[in-house]
C-alpha cells in the first residue's frame, strides 16, 4: 500500500452548502479506494491501475464538492421518496453506490457521483475519508444513504459536518450497467450491484487518450 495522507479542509458555517479548499492533488485517491475495500470486488480493479495516472485524472475529474451539517440537507423530498417505493426495487440505504445508481435509472434529473466523504467532526482518522457515492440534483447533494431501509433518516452524528467529494458518472454509462444493478437474482448481486463504475469511467478515459 502507498502512503495515505489527510488533509483538512476549510469550512465555512454560515451557509448551507460551502465550498471546501482541499489540495485534491496530493490525496492518494487509489490508496483511498483500495484502503477500505482490498478485498471487495467493488474496487478490486483498480489494483492494477497506474498510481500517478489514476490519481491526476480523479482530482482532475473531481468536480463536485460541497459540505453538510445535517443529514437533513440530504435527505430527499418526501414525494421522491414516495415514488422510489412504487418502483418496487430492493432498497437498502446502506449500500450507497448501488442506491445511488439505481435512483439515476429511475429518474434522469438525479445525476449519479461517485468519490468520498470527509467527515470534519469527531472521528478516528483512519475513518475520516470514506469512499461513497450519492446523488446531485439541481447542485444539491442528495444522499438515498442516509435513509433507514424504512425510509426514516438516520440520526445525525457527532461526526459532522461531512464533506461530499465526487466525480459526475454519465448517465448512459450507468444505463448500459442497468442490469448489473437491478438483477437481484444472482446469489452475488451485491457485490455486483455495488460497482460504483469508477474503474468503468477510468478505464474510458485511458482507452481514449
Amino acid at each position: 500500500m502507498f502512503p495515505f495522507v489527510v488533509f483538512k479542509a476549510e469550512l465555512c458555517l454560515d451557509h448551507e452548502y460551502s465550498e471546501l479548499i482541499l489540495p485534491r492533488s496530493r490525496i492518494n485517491h487509489k490508496n483511498l479506494f483500495l484502503k477500505h475495500y482490498d478485498d471487495h470486488i467493488i474496487y478490486k480493479e483498480l489494483e492494477n491501475v497506474n498510481k500517478e495516472e489514476f490519481n491526476k485524472w480523479f482530482s482532475e475529474e473531481l468536480s463536485f464538492r460541497k459540505t453538510i451539517r445535517s443529514f437533513s440537507k440530504v435527505k430527499p423530498p418526501e414525494a421522491d421518496i414516495e415514488k422510489f417505493k412504487n418502483e418496487c426495487y430492493d432498497f437498502n440505504g446502506g449500500e450507497c453506490h448501488y442506491v445511488a445508481k439505481l435512483i439515476s435509472i429511475i429518474d434522469e434529473e438525479y445525476d449519479y457521483y461517485t468519490g468520498y466523504i470527509e467527515k470534519l467532526g469527531n472521528c478516528p482518522e483512519d475513518v475520516r475519508l470514506v469512499p461513497h457515492s450519492f446523488n446531485v440534483k439541481n447542485g444539491k447533494v442528495i444522499d438515498f444513504a442516509r435513509l433507514k431501509e424504512d425510509f426514516s433518516l438516520w440520526e445525525d452524528t457527532g461526526s459532522l459536518p461531512h464533506a461530499y467529494f465526487g466525480i459526475k458518472i454519465p448517465r448512459e454509462l450507468v444505463l448500459r450497467y442497468k442490469s448489473e444493478t437491478c438483477n437481484f437474482d444472482r446469489p452475488d448481486c451485491y457485490k455486483i450491484r455495488m460497482k460504483p463504475l469508477l474503474y468503468e469511467f477510468y478505464k474510458r478515459y485511458t482507452n481514449n487518450s
